[in-house]
């Protein structure tokens, strides 16, 4: 009987809760954050270990850092705000920034507390990458030149010195490519997107050409940008696997399946763990050619139509990430200066990343390839340099025809 009874009574605690096992609360409010960074080498480390201080310092929140490739992330969002549907913490590339901010649908932060320290401290780059219309919308996460990162033992085998110039740029790629063996000698984005521009512009711009002139016209109609383009396409033509992505190409430098690879300094984080055969044979070098692009890498901020309380939280974490402990961890992470002018990087850290002062002097001689002039229309920009440039290797269409339908249709699009 008495069993009886202490069963019963049991099962009452159990079923008001007494004694039961305190559950942790699920968090209340949860921001998203898409990137292309999320499983970067490197920078997707320090995003990590910036989320889980957020995420310590307030329980109730949990921020989703999620995986969009680079090459689709710039339309999704723009989808994704005209729904009225953005993520909370919005992660864009520079160039595309102003797609963005032209459109209002940016919180403008010179409000909110530590922004003056922002923009005391940081590169001169944060004035013209995030103020539009009169208002700051972003914080700029880096800026950076593009250097030449490439395997040295390939290139030794073929007897040819690094280059130094274009001539001897194409040469090299050339004679470290057996396309039977499955070796090339550079890795070059050609599918449509921003990252294919972006390594157009390294052979446009390095040979003295634009996208717009100082009026923001479209200028990719001159002597300049047309040799540009017939380097670029020479070197897909020659030396590259045609029809790949960014990841893909880093994935097979790191291999020893291609010799080379032109990028910014976030590559010291893919050489760091390329596979031990080859990662002793990587190496940095400037690009061979009169310029070199960069600038303004990415940028993070928030929509202006989300709850104050949502963006109090954002700008909280973007603030983390602005101060000068932040800031240095970023540079470690990423192989290159940050973007706040007052952090000094130890002498012993710095000895760490063998690229480092290569991808400095980039940063420091980098001409920005944003079309400014057309950069509120970034994403049909690259829709047209892109599909325009594919004629050139797909139809072996000639560089000067298609560069003068190019320019009539990027002056179109200025017109719009």
């Amino acid at each position: 009987m008495r069993a009886s009874r202490f069963a019963v009574v049991l099962a009452l605690l159990v079923i008001i809760g007494v004694g039961a096992v305190p559950t942790v609360a699920a968090p209340t409010i949860v921001l998203q954050f898409p990137s292309w960074q999320e499983d970067e080498p490197g920078t997707s480390g320090w995003w990590k270990d910036q989320i889980a201080a957020f995420e310590r310092a307030h329980p109730d929140v949990r921020i989703e850092f999620t995986k969009v490739a680079l090459a689709d992330h710039t339309g999704k969002l723009i989808a994704e705000f005209a729904a009225n549907t953005p993520p909370q913490i919005v992660h864009v590339p520079a160039q595309t920034y102003f797609v963005f901010a032209n459109r209002g649908w940016l919180e403008p932060l010179d409000r909110y507390p530590g922004m003056d320290d922002v923009k005391k401290a940081y590169n001169p780059l944060q004035q013209k990458s995030c103020v539009w219309k009169g208002a700051t919308s972003c914080v700029l996460m880096l800026n950076y030149g593009y250097a030449m990162v490439y395997n040295s033992k390939l290139l030794a085998a073929t007897g040819l010195p690094v280059p130094k110039n274009a001539t001897q740029y194409l040469a090299a790629l050339a004679a470290m490519t057996n396309r039977a063996q499955g070796q090339f000698g550079v890795g070059i984005v050609t599918l449509p997107g921003f990252n294919m521009v972006s390594h157009i512009a390294v052979f446009v711009y390095g040979a003295g050409g634009r996208w717009t002139d100082d009026n923001g016209n479209p200028a990719v109609n001159t002597p300049q940008a047309i040799q540009g383009f017939t380097w670029w396409k020479q070197a897909v033509l020659t030396a590259t696997p045609i029809g790949q992505e960014s990841g893909t190409l880093r994935q097979l430098l790191v291999q020893g399946k291609i010799g080379s690879y032109n990028d910014g300094p976030w590559m010291q984080g893919f050489a760091l763990g390329a596979d031990p055969s080859v990662r002793p044979y990587l190496r940095a070098a400037p690009l061979p050619f009169q310029v070199e692009v960069g600038g303004a890498s990415n940028v993070i901020a928030m929509p202006k139509n989300i709850p104050q309380a949502q963006k109090d939280l954002v700008w909280e974490f973007i603030r983390s990430g602005t101060t000068q402990e932040a800031q240095l961890r970023y540079a470690l992470a990423v192989g290159a200066p940050p973007p706040r002018l007052d952090v000094v990087i130890p002498a012993n850290q710095r000895n760490a990343l063998p690229f480092y002062d290569v991808y400095v002097d980039a940063a420091k001689r980098a001409v920005s390839n944003i079309p400014y002039g057309l950069e509120t229309k970034a994403d049909q920009f690259i829709q047209i340099v892109s599909e325009q440039a594919q004629r050139m290797v797909v139809q072996n269409a000639p560089v000067p025809a298609v560069v003068q339908d190019m320019e009539s249709q990027l002056m179109d699009l200025k017109r719009q």
